[in-house]
């Protein structure tokens, strides 16, 4: 989507990493700076070069660091109405072996 149907639709843009909830709570120094760095909107436009960053400016919303499980069980709680019950366990049985399943 280009940047001015972007503004136009009001759409915001969203830096979030993500990673394994034992680097979250041990505030991993790699990913606790790449957060810092990313909230001057030069360093995202480094990452985006098809942006200018002005246009970053305009759409960012917000830079976050959040556990990968919180988002996994968040996306799949919200999922759970649309897909059948045996979809829901496989997906929940896959992130559960791999220690990334957290009921919300």
């Amino acid at each position: 989507m280009c940047i001015s149907k972007a503004l136009t639709l009001h759409k915001k843009l969203v830096v979030l990493c993500c990673t394994p909830s034992q680097l979250f709570e041990r505030r991993s120094r790699l990913y606790y700076y790449k957060i810092q760095d990313y909230s001057d909107p030069s360093n995202i436009q480094k990452d985006i070069s098809s942006r200018k960053i002005d246009e970053i400016t305009k759409t960012i919303e917000k830079v976050a660091w959040l556990p990968l499980e919180k988002i996994i069980g968040t996306v799949y709680e919200n999922a759970k109405g649309y897909l059948d019950s045996e979809d829901f366990r496989e997906a929940e049985r896959f992130f559960s072996e791999r220690m990334l399943w957290q009921d919300t």
